[in-house]
């Protein structure tokens, strides 16, 4: 009851604008678009020096001959939001994947993970979860990438 009366008593909080120093990517794709406003979220956002990739999903298709296809639509897909964004794979500093079977599938991604990204590695967190948002997906990645200084 406290709690109704005190929410009834607080007016919404009105939605904040980005910083006006901040670059934001939306999907080229109007129904990815779509899906971007109505959960509110974009494929990258800049702030400083700074890009913070969203997840993209990997997701198995019945005529994938092996994991690495999934890994290779996703990576694919990760590429084309880092140029958008202005930085490249040499720029990642952080890469974050949540595996529904880390055992199964960390082998086929990092193979894949070597063809955008040469050593020296970035960070990388690997994390197991029961489900991502597409019913088909298998991993999740997400990155974070430095501007580089210009010259």
């Amino acid at each position: 009851m406290i709690a109704m009366l005190l929410a009834a008593a607080v007016p919404p909080a009105l939605a904040a604008p980005p910083a006006p120093d901040h670059k934001i990517v939306y999907s080229e794709n109007p129904r990815a678009r779509a899906v971007q406003d109505q959960i509110g979220f974009a494929d990258s956002v800049t702030a400083g020096d700074t890009v913070y990739v969203s997840g993209v999903i990997a997701y198995s298709l019945p005529a994938d001959k092996s994991m690495e296809d999934a890994y290779v639509r996703a990576f694919d897909q990760l590429s084309q939001i880092l140029a958008r964004a202005g930085v490249g794979w040499g720029d990642v500093v952080e890469v974050r994947s949540f595996h529904t079977n880390p055992t199964a599938q960390i082998n086929a991604m990092a193979v894949v993970k070597r063809r955008y990204r040469a050593a020296p590695d970035p960070a990388w967190t690997a994390v197991g979860t029961s489900a991502l948002l597409a019913a088909s997906g298998i991993t999740e990645i997400a990155l974070i990438a430095k501007v580089p200084e210009k010259k």
